[in-house]
């Protein structure tokens, strides 16, 4: 039986989310988070009033992209995403591929 290799790419945990940002791409954008075996992505928000925010080949804020934009996020075979918010007014934001112009 092969063992299946899972890699743990990202846990954020933050206090406080973060300032709208500006930016701006004057050529072709190629944004690729990817993986062969299966990756687990964990956001969580844990506790009262608790924020994470995470972003995987995504863009936040005033984007502006002037050339081809290509976003992947591969999570391999078995690839798990979970996105999480416990206890009162907690906030957990997670973003795979994506240009937003939201900040919180």
């Amino acid at each position: 039986m092969k063992t299946l290799a899972i890699s743990i790419f990202a846990i954020g945990m933050f206090a406080a989310m973060s300032a709208s940002a500006e930016i701006k791409i004057g050529k072709d954008n190629n944004q690729t988070v990817k993986s062969s075996t299966g990756m687990i992505v964990a956001n969580a928000a844990i506790g009262m009033g608790a924020k994470a925010k995470q972003g995987l080949a995504s863009n936040t804020g005033n984007v502006e992209i002037k050339g081809k934009n290509t976003q992947l996020v591969d999570m391999g075979k078995g690839g798990l995403v979970a996105n999480v918010a416990i206890g009162m007014g907690t906030v957990a934001i997670q973003s795979l591929a994506t240009n937003s112009s939201a900040t919180d």
